[in-house]
């Protein structure tokens, strides 16, 4: 098969393209991954569970997920256990 040195310049063009925009990619997906400030932390099934009862049973406390629950949870507890005072959520 015979390929026509203009087809052959437009197809270099166009892979040349695509690997640029890959790279693009790539590295906007580095900077992202190191500007992450969330971690994971596990908690045991029926803690969760238990949790998630309690937000749906009682909306009038204003959690909207799991996680906000556990954050305000965990923010509460550090700041009576590091400064003996009771913080006012946000």
């Amino acid at each position: 098969m015979k390929i026509e040195a203009s087809y052959f310049v437009f197809i270099s063009l166009i892979l040349g393209f695509l690997q640029r925009v890959c790279v693009k990619r790539h590295r906007l997906q580095l900077a992202l991954e190191l500007t992450k400030q969330y971690r994971t932390v596990k908690l045991p099934s029926k803690m969760v569970q238990s949790i998630e009862l309690l937000i749906k049973d009682h909306p009038e406390f204003g959690y909207s997920s799991t996680a906000d629950f556990v954050k305000d949870a965990v923010r509460l507890h550090y700041c009576w256990r590091n400064y003996g005072i009771k913080c006012d959520k946000e």
